[in-house]
């Protein structure tokens, strides 16, 4: 991290930094540090060009790219970008207040749920020079493996949980993808959650856009209710869908239909707990564990049809 403190000095964007913070060269790949010049606070970060999830890193350097044109009033100010040979994509940002979990009033839930309809709202041709839309496809070696985690998990809590369910669940995982699949598509963030919107005076700022794409934007808010409500945010999440329709309908100038966007809702959730929640899962508590098994259930037997 100094050297590209030294090189940022010599090319002008630092005078005299001071780095007060390296917050961590975290899961993601990329080296962050809070730096202040001239009584500023920025954010750096570094991501090198042969790293982990470097393709990540190249997608927000080119959506910070697009948002010259694109003029997003949500994302963080971007002091210098570059993609340099040798120490890869860096990023110089205006560095923005954390919101801490006690913070999140029913208002801020409601004003970040606007946000999240007002990017979705956002038409995909906007963003293809960056993005385009996958198609969901079941990994049938990570899925098993997922499924060998939960197993695990539930073990943990003697016969509490139905393994049963589980299995079904597990062998008919594909019935999310027609679903996922379905026009209409969405500009989506990709990883949007309570951890990554900040407050600059008041004004909701969106950051970590690696993952930004083109897809069903339920992904978004399903991904907000679930993530904080896992960091303890008191959220009710019927409430929450309700207003998002509402917005999104509104950005969009067209009827949104809650049924739908819950069809879409349970097939993200029953998807994503069951690749990707076990892992976070392991030795937690019965009531935490049951929190997001006790969902997963429930939206798949939404999609099948059947009565919970």
């Amino acid at each position: 991290m100094d050297k590209i403190i030294r090189y940022l000095m010599e090319k002008s964007v630092f005078v005299n930094p001071e780095i007060i913070e390296e917050i961590c060269i975290g899961a993601s790949g990329a080296e962050l540090a809070v730096v202040v010049d001239k009584r500023k606070e920025y954010v750096l970060k570094v991501a090198a060009p042969n790293g982990r999830h470097i393709e990540g890193y190249t997608k927000e350097y080119s959506f910070y790219q697009l948002n010259r044109s694109l003029r997003f009033s949500f994302t963080p100010e971007v002091v210098y970008m570059e993609d340099h040979l040798e120490h890869g994509i860096i990023l110089v940002m205006q560095c923005y207040k954390p919101i801490s979990i006690s913070e999140w009033s029913k208002e801020l839930q409601f004003r970040a749920v606007d946000l999240c309809a007002m990017l979705n709202s956002v038409h995909p041709d906007k963003i293809s020079s960056i993005a385009h839309f996958v198609p969901t496809k079941i990994d049938s070696d990570f899925a098993a493996n997922s499924y060998k985690l939960w197993k695990t998990v539930l073990s943990q809590h003697e016969s509490i949980f139905d393994e049963r369910i589980l299995g079904e669940i597990y062998k008919n995982i594909d019935i999310v993808c027609p679903i996922l699949n379905e026009e209409p598509y969405y500009t989506c963030h990709g990883d949007f959650h309570p951890e990554n919107i900040l407050l600059d005076e008041g004004k909701l700022i969106i950051c970590d856009w690696q993952n930004i794409g083109i897809g069903k934007s339920i992904g978004d808010i399903s991904f907000f209710i679930s993530r904080g409500t896992n960091l303890g945010v008191n959220i009710d999440s019927d409430e929450l869908l309700d207003y998002y329709c509402e917005k999104l309908s509104e950005y969009k100038s067209v009827k949104i239909k809650k049924s739908n966007l819950l069809k879409e809702r349970y097939a993200s959730n029953v998807l994503n707990t069951l690749l990707f929640w076990a892992y976070h899962l392991n030795n937690c508590s019965r009531e935490k564990v049951a929190l997001h098994f006790n969902e997963m259930v429930k939206g798949y037997y939404f999609l099948t049809d059947n009565s919970v």
